[in-house]
Parts: C-alpha cells; sequence; structure tokens
C-alpha cells in the first residue's frame, strides 16, 4: 500500500476518533437505545444539514457509543413521468412506497430500549452543527476526557 493512502486512511479514521471534538460524547446507555434519521437523497429543500450531520458527526458518535443503533432512512421523491397527459408517479425499482408525508420529512428520533420516542428533533434547513447542539441539548451524555481519546499516529 503506498504511504499516502495510508496517511488518508489515518487522517479518516482520527477524523471520526480524535478531531471531531463536539461530537466526542459518551451517551448514557441505559436511556438510549437508537436514533432514526430521516432525509431525502436531494440536498434541496433544506436536507443538507441533515445529511451533513450524519457524514460528519454520527460516525463518531456511534464510534464512542458502540451499543447505539443508527437507523438512516433516505427517501427519493417519485419520478413523475408524462406521456400523453398521463402522469404517473414511478419509484426506482429498490424502493419501496413511502407515504408523501414521508417523503419530505427531514428529522432525527431518539428512541429508549421500549422503542419509544424520547426525543425528535426537526431538522429541516438547520446547518448540521445546529442539529449536533440541539441533539446533544436533549439527551443526557458526558464528554470524553482527552486521556480516554484515541488518536492513531
Amino acid at each position: 500500500m503506498a504511504k499516502s493512502s495510508v496517511i488518508k486512511q489515518l487522517k479518516a479514521l482520527n477524523q471520526i476518533s480524535y478531531t471531531t471534538k463536539e461530537a466526542l460524547v459518551y451517551l448514557k446507555p441505559d436511556k438510549i437505545k437508537s436514533i432514526n434519521l430521516f432525509f431525502n437523497f436531494k440536498n434541496e429543500d433544506g436536507h443538507m444539514g441533515a445529511r451533513k450531520f450524519w457524514r460528519n458527526y454520527i460516525p463518531t458518535i456511534q464510534f464512542y457509543n458502540p451499543t447505539l443503533l443508527v437507523n438512516v432512512t433516505r427517501t427519493h421523491p417519485p419520478v413523475i413521468l408524462s406521456k400523453k397527459s398521463k402522469i404517473k408517479k414511478v419509484l426506482p425499482e429498490n424502493m419501496k412506497f413511502v407515504s408523501e408525508q414521508d417523503l419530505n420529512r427531514c428529522s432525527l428520533e431518539v428512541k429508549d430500549h421500549n422503542d419509544k420516542t424520547i426525543n425528535k428533533i426537526e431538522m429541516k434547513s438547520k446547518h448540521s452543527t445546529d442539529i449536533l447542539k440541539e441533539f446533544l441539548e436533549q439527551v443526557e451524555h458526558e464528554k470524553i476526557p482527552e486521556a480516554d481519546l484515541i488518536k492513531l499516529e
């Protein structure tokens, strides 16, 4: 393996385990079982912050909370085909049908061990850092001490 690819891998691993400081927290495992994220594949209509939250912060949270289940549901808006004034909605073959309401859903749900929603955050049109801040305000957590952080060199 080339030296540059090893350096890139170390940087990517450290991004998850060390450098994303805001997300370096232990969540209370007796209180939280899972988090469910719902957002669209496309960034339009206020879904970009949700995608950035998922890409930038969820790996770090999951790294230090390995028992936390993270469920991500990304929806595709149906493609509208028009042929001789007949309009029909078509979903990609591998997609299940979701309701019209779910197509624009952009939320984060925190579930307890009984699968009851204990917190819900509407993520639509919010920046990823604001979503993280709101998430941490709503859940019990503690910052990870510097001595417990993992940094690869």
